[in-house]
C-alpha cells in the first residue's frame, strides 16, 4: 500500500483517518456500482485503484481513479448515514434493545415509540420546546454515560456511573480529558458543574417570555356628553323635544315656525374640568422584559456542551498518529 504521492487524486492525506473521505462511483462496466457511495480507504499502487468501502453492502471493492467522483455536502451526510445505518454491530444493537423494550414493558417498541411521541409533545405544549429539548439532551447524555450498564440491576448502574462518567471525559474532552479523568476530585467537579449548568438553564434561566398583559381598552363614561357616551345621547333627545314643544307651540299660536325659539340655546350641563372626569382609563405600560445576566449566559448547559462538542470535532479531525494536533490536517478532513 502506498499513500501521499502515489494519491493520483489527491484524496489519502498523511495521518489523515481511513474512511474519512467520501466517494461516489461513476462510469463502470457494472451497473450495480455506478451511483453508489463508498468511503476511501487506500490506494493500491501495484493495481492502481482504490480500495473502497461500499456504504451499503458494506463490501470492499478495487476501483480505478477516474471512475471515482469525490461526494459533494449531501452525498457525504447520505453515506455517513448508510455506513452508519448498515453497519452489522449497529444492527445487532438495535435488535438487541427492540428485544430488551418488549422485554420491559410487554408491547411491541412501536406502540412504546407513539405513546413517547404523543406524550413529547404535549409536554412540549405544558413546558415549552427548549426545556424539553433541554431534558431530553441531558438523558441522552445520561444514557450514553450508562450504556454499557443497562441490562445491569439498578444498583450496578449507579456505581458504575462514575466510572463510565470519567471515561466519557477521556475520550471526549481533548487535551487535558485525560488529566481530570484521572483526578477523581476533578472529574467529580465536572460533573457537579455540568449539573449545576442543566438545572440553572431548566428552572431559573428565563428561557420562556410571557406576552405583556393587556388592559381593557378605554371606556367612555356615561356621565359625560362631551365624549359622545349615553349622556350625550339623552341631551340631545332632550333639545329634539324641547324643540319640537316649541314648534308645536308656535304652530298652535299661528306664527311661523321657531318664532319661539330664543336664539341661542344655552344647555346647562356639568364641566368636565370640575369633575376631573376624563372619561377614559389610563393604561399602564407594560414593564420592558428583564434582561438576562452574566451568570445566565455563562451557565447556559446547551451552550456549554455546543462548545464541547466543537472542541472535541476540531480536535478529532487535526488528529495525528503520534498524538499530536496539525492544523492543516484538520482543514483537510
Amino acid at each position: 500500500m502506498a499513500t501521499g504521492a502515489t494519491d493520483p487524486n489527491g484524496w489519502l492525506l498523511p495521518g489523515a483517518q481511513p474512511g474519512s473521505v467520501m466517494v461516489k462511483i461513476v462510469n463502470t462496466s457494472r451497473d450495480t456500482l455506478n451511483n453508489q457511495l463508498a468511503a476511501c480507504l487506500q490506494y493500491t499502487e501495484d493495481k492502481g485503484r482504490y480500495v473502497v468501502h461500499l456504504t451499503k453492502s458494506q463490501q470492499q471493492v478495487s476501483i480505478k481513479p477516474e471512475n471515482l467522483v469525490q461526494a459533494s455536502m449531501l452525498e457525504k451526510m447520505k453515506a455517513q448515514f448508510e455506513l452508519f445505518q448498515n453497519h452489522p454491530e449497529f444492527q445487532r444493537q438495535v435488535s438487541q434493545y427492540y428485544n430488551l423494550i418488549q422485554q420491559k414493558t410487554g408491547t411491541k417498541p412501536e406502540y412504546v415509540a407513539a405513546a413517547s411521541g404523543v406524550a413529547l409533545v404535549a409536554a412540549m405544549y405544558f413546558f415549552g420546546f427548549s426545556k424539553i429539548m433541554l431534558l431530553l439532551s441531558m438523558l441522552m447524555l445520561v444514557g450514553i454515560i450508562a450504556a454499557p450498564d443497562l441490562n445491569s440491576p439498578p444498583r450496578v448502574i449507579l456505581n458504575n456511573f462514575p466510572m463510565r462518567f470519567r471515561a466519557i471525559i477521556r475520550e471526549q474532552i481533548p487535551v487535558v480529558g485525560p488529566r481530570i479523568a484521572a483526578n477523581q476530585y476533578l472529574s467529580m467537579a465536572v460533573m457537579g458543574l455540568v449539573l449545576v449548568f442543566f438545572v440553572n438553564a431548566l428552572f431559573f434561566a428565563g428561557g420562556s417570555r410571557r406576552a405583556p398583559t393587556i388592559s381593557e381598552p378605554p371606556t367612555v363614561s356615561t356621565a359625560n356628553p362631551h365624549f359622545g357616551g349615553a349622556g350625550a345621547v339623552a341631551t340631545n333627545q332632550a333639545l329634539m323635544e324641547e324643540y319640537y314643544r316649541k314648534g308645536f307651540e308656535d304652530g298652535q299660536a299661528g306664527t311661523d315656525f321657531g318664532t319661539s325659539m330664543p336664539e341661542t340655546v344655552v344647555v346647562e350641563e356639568e364641566s368636565p374640568a370640575a369633575t376631573e372626569d376624563y372619561d377614559f382609563d389610563f393604561v399602564s405600560s407594560p414593564s420592558p422584559p428583564t434582561r438576562p445576566s452574566f451568570m445566565n449566559k455563562v451557565m447556559d448547559f446547551s451552550s456549554i456542551m455546543s462548545i464541547m462538542y466543537l472542541a472535541k470535532t476540531g480536535h478529532s479531525l487535526g488528529s495525528t498518529p503520534e498524538g499530536s494536533w496539525d492544523y492543516q490536517l484538520a482543514i483537510a478532513n
